[in-house]
């Protein structure tokens, strides 16, 4: 299959405006990029009366991230964790990371093929902001985001974007970190385009992690990463009614996978040696908005997203002979087109969102194919979305002399949706929403419901409260994953019910409590105990506790503090074998404090406590046995301070401080200490 351009050479273009200025009567309906419409600066009753955390780019430069799953490991609700994959994996509230949505400015980015998304691949150099919407999030989205949605806004060359920027880092293990951008804007138009690359030679082992079978300490085996991005937007302001968006990016990345370690005895047949040795993906975003007169308006986009991949099996652990090459490409477009009308308290908006999702692969299993070289290659990859298959569902495969077997599925889904908010004041507001789904492949529709509300009890409380029906439907993944894949899975569908109070206790101290309950019907997993196979359990139930206190009373230390309780639990009545469900922990504390120092010295110190985790493993008698994972706390410290030069400023960064050894996954060790020190300017 030919790959896309192998070197790294877009020119982009992007239109992003604000909203037209009409007669003043007229209504803002808010950026295209936060698809639920924000009718000025006020939120809308939707997002009054469901939990959100947004985090900036102040805080995001303030931590040190990299890349957004470190932004994400922030947020109350949100464990990040490393899957088998050598990926981060972001689990909300029970859920698992396919149960998400992620948005770039509004576009869906998950893969089509498993549902999936590397936040590895989105650098948090290029965020403006990250919105987090938990449960029963708007219809609006579209089918999916079971678990929330994760909005990632980029920048833009606007007042707040400096011309030129770079920053340049290195650290231990050959880490290191390159930015540059550079932006502009007239009265009309606004243009950034923006670089960035990260790698490492691989990460390191704890000092306090004892050998193994398949790991001697020290520098981690196959664990390297190099990642490479392009991005661009620009901009143009029609007229007073009309303005128009378009953003492309482009990334190549390469990553080894760190295999199993092999400390269960009865695990050791699963260790696994593999690379990402190619990944190419890149995507193109046009979205417009047109305001039709003072109250209506006509808003909307159309996508397309690729990801071309490479990954090899290798023998052993020398990584020199390959078994198994997969090489495939995955696809996604489609569209979503609204119509808005408002009359003072009414807002009604309306919504036909399509989106394709295309897969091929050819997987080779060649006789004997060496390649020098010892697994220390490397990236830390990912894409700006996927997608898979062609044709209206279903798939086919072949074999042909060369041992190779060849794939390709597709799957159309189509949404309506109609959503109603009322709000007469900021006092109290209420919004009532209903969707109709479709899928091609198994000809299966269904619907979503949402019903919210909110009353500020006083001037400073405020109560809420959120009902919703969401609908899932199986991956092409799940469907026809070779040997595992399940074509007659049904569409999970999860209810949920969350309520919430918020209290200021002042401007700056602030306190926020959230209580949900998630019942999902249909919950498509492997089934460890019949040969891996996709199949629906019947019910599990996500409840829980979200808690948050963020004070900014002291003018040298900022504290944000949140305790997050979750009770995941197997209901299924034909799987005793698991009652609490893996990798989901009962209690997280996460912490931030920012000390503010002389000399403009900048501290920011984020601890993380997990606690009560289990996992399960199939033992030789095709048991599954349930382990402890372990209670570990993770530190993490950032100073930066500004040089005497005008706009220069360095940063240093330390991850895992304490060196705590503790694991994520089965036999799959989390790095030990790493540390990065990069200097920037901004001109």
């Amino acid at each position: 299959m030919d790959m896309m351009s192998g070197r790294i050479s877009i020119i982009a273009a992007a239109v992003i405006m604000a909203m037209p200025v009409m007669a003043e009567q007229s209504t803002d309906f808010g950026d295209i990029e936060d698809v639920i419409v924000v009718r000025g600066e006020a939120p809308t009753a939707q997002q009054l009366a469901t939990t959100s955390y947004t985090i900036d780019a102040d805080a995001i430069a303030q931590q040190g991230a990299l890349s957004l799953d470190q932004v994400l490991a922030t947020v109350p609700g949100v464990f990040v964790r490393t899957g088998g994959q050598g990926r981060p994996l972001i689990d909300i509230r029970g859920f698992k990371t396919r149960h998400a949505l992620l948005l770039i400015n509004g576009v869906p980015a998950n893969a089509s093929y498993d549902g999936q998304f590397d936040t590895r691949s989105i650098p948090a150099s290029r965020i403006e902001r990250v919105v987090v919407s938990m449960g029963p999030s708007s219809l609006l989205y579209g089918n999916g985001g079971n678990a929330g949605i994760i909005n990632v806004i980029t920048k833009r060359g606007n007042d707040d974007a400096p011309t030129v920027a770079a920053q340049v880092g290195g650290g231990n293990d050959g880490r290191w970190l390159a930015d540059v951008s550079a932006a502009t804007q007239t009265d009309a138009t606004d243009f950034m385009i923006s670089y960035s690359g990260t790698g490492s030679d691989g990460s390191n082992m704890p000092d306090d992690f004892d050998f193994s079978d398949n790991e001697d300490g020290g520098r981690r085996d196959n664990s390297d990463d190099e990642n490479h991005k392009i991005y661009s937007s620009a901009g143009w302001q029609v007229n007073s009614a009309t303005k128009l968006a378009l953003t492309v990016e482009y990334q190549e990345s390469e990553w080894g996978i760190p295999s199993s370690l092999e400390e269960l005895s009865d695990n050791k047949s699963k260790s696994k040696y593999e690379r990402i040795d190619e990944q190419n993906s890149g995507g193109i975003q046009l979205s417009g908005d047109h305001q039709l007169n003072g109250n209506m308006a006509l808003r909307g986009y159309v996508y397309y997203n690729q990801l071309d991949e490479i990954a090899n099996a290798y023998e052993d652990g020398n990584y020199e002979t390959i078994t198994e090459t997969t090489d495939s490409r995955s696809k996604n477009q489609g569209a979503n087109l609204q119509f808005l009308i408002e009359n003072g308290a009414h807002l009604f908006t309306t919504a036909f969102i399509y989106e394709n999702q295309r897969y091929q692969a050819s997987l080779c299993e060649p006789t004997t194919i060496s390649i020098s070289g010892d697994g220390s290659g490397g990236g830390s990859g990912g894409g700006s979305g996927s997608g898979g298959g062609d044709g209206s569902g279903g798939g086919s495969g072949d074999n042909d002399s060369s041992n190779c077997s060849n794939s390709s599925h597709s799957m159309d889904l189509y949404n309506v949706v109609a959503e109603y908010q009322w709000q007469p004041t900021q006092s109290y507001g209420a919004t009532a929403g209903a969707s109709w789904h479709y899928n091609d492949i198994s000809k299966e529709s269904d619907y979503s419901g949402l019903v919210s509300g909110y009353l500020y009890l006083t001037d400073v409380t405020k109560l809420s409260t959120s009902v919703a029906r969401k609908v899932r439907f199986a991956t092409l993944k799940n469907l026809f994953e070779p040997s595992k894949g399940n074509e007659d899975l049904e569409a999970e569908v999860t209810e949920h019910l969350e309520i919430g109070l918020a209290h200021q206790f002042n401007p700056s101290n602030q306190v926020e409590l959230s209580l949900y309950h998630s019942d999902i019907d249909n919950y498509i997993e492997k089934d460890e105990l019949n040969g891996n196979i996709y199949r629906n359990f019947a019910k599990y139930r996500f409840q829980g506790v979200d808690a948050t206190w963020r004070n900014r009373d002291l003018s040298k230390l900022d504290i944000d503090i949140a305790y997050s309780y979750l009770d995941a639990e197997n209901r299924d009545p034909e799987d005793s074998s698991r009652d609490q469900l893996q990798n989901r922990p009962k209690h997280q504390i996460q912490t931030s404090f920012v000390g503010y120092l002389p000399w403009d010295i900048t501290t920011r110190l984020d601890a993380s406590w997990v606690m009560d985790v289990v996992d399960y493993y199939e033992n030789k008698d095709k048991e599954m046995v349930k382990i402890d994972s372990g209670d570990y706390t993770v530190v993490d410290l950032t100073v930066s301070q500004p040089l005497p030069m005008k706009g220069w400023s360095w940063q240093a960064g330390i991850t895992n401080l304490l060196d705590e050894e503790y694991s994520q996954s089965v036999d799959l060790l989390s790095p030990g200490r790493e540390w990065l020190v990069s200097i920037k300017a901004e001109f």
